[in-house]
């Protein structure tokens, strides 16, 4: 029951997580969209207060971000420790009691939704938190260990791709809107107050693509960490592996969750027919 709790306020924080996420880029836009306000007098002064209110409050947005991804990936962190018997790593270590807070605070909030959800596993529609990891055979020790956190890195990757692909076309599509806007105002208001315009938008462009980056470079990490498990399965391995998945949770590269729940149910009976799952 706890660990369905930890489970749900995860899944939760996340979601939050990536709602602020979206919610920056729009405030953003909507900052770089007053240079289409009128130029001249009054309307100079509306443009720059609203610009400047917009790009804080994205500021305070991305700080709801960051600590709804902290208390997410600390909680799955736990999540993992206890059920799978690896020792918690820095990324596990805030306090029982806090953690026992943030799960407490979203199940009793949500009620109705944990009932549901901590019933349903990822066959179910809606998917559930129950039977987090599951196997089509028996697996026990070590094996059984890496091959949940194999079931783990799996379906992020197959996730992140979908997410992938809706990335790139608003990318395109949000880009093409950059470039027309800079263009129609370029006449009449300036490189300068183009660019204060456009200050919030290319700060998330900048977060953005570190944070990529930063992904990027822990799932070559985590292929490599896998590889190598894969030839050699040692505790040690299995702790390294771990610590890397963790980090990898806490970044502020998210996955979606609607493309979590329109895949789930396609993807927890296609995982039990993989190759690694026949024995």
């Amino acid at each position: 029951e706890k660990m369905l709790r930890y489970q749900f306020a995860s899944r939760y924080y996340y979601n939050t997580a990536e709602s602020f996420d979206i919610l920056i880029w729009i405030v953003c836009f909507c900052a770089w969209l007053t240079l289409l306000l009128p130029t001249g007098g009054a309307w100079d002064i509306i443009a720059l207060c609203t610009s400047t209110a917009l790009d804080v409050a994205a500021f305070i947005f991305f700080f709801q971000l960051g600590k709804n991804v902290k208390r997410a990936s600390a909680l799955r962190a736990y999540f993992d420790s206890y059920v799978l018997g690896i020792p918690a790593n820095k990324y596990a270590d805030e306090k029982p009691t806090l953690l026992e807070e943030w799960a407490l605070d979203i199940t009793e909030k949500h009620a109705d939704d944990y009932s549901m959800q901590s019933a349903h596993t990822g066959h179910d529609t809606p998917p559930g938190v129950r039977d987090w990891y599951e196997f089509s055979h028996e697996c026990t020790g070590l094996s059984a260990v890496f091959s949940c956190q194999m079931q783990n890195c799996w379906w992020t990757q197959k996730v992140s791709q979908a997410k992938h692909v809706v990335s790139v076309t608003l990318s395109f599509l949000f880009g093409a809107l950059f470039c027309y806007v800079a263009f129609v105002a370029w006449p009449e208001k300036g490189i300068w107050q183009i660019l204060l315009s456009a200050v919030g938008i290319l700060l998330k462009v900048i977060e953005r693509v570190i944070a990529k980056i930063n992904y990027r470079r822990l799932s070559n990490e985590l292929a490599g960490s896998i590889k190598t498990l894969e030839v050699n399965l040692s505790s040690a391995g299995i702790e390294e592996l771990q610590k890397l998945i963790d980090e990898r949770r806490a970044t502020l590269s998210l996955e979606s969750n609607l493309i979590h729940k329109l895949k789930a149910n396609a993807l927890s009976a296609r995982y039990l027919k993989l190759p690694w799952q026949q024995h």
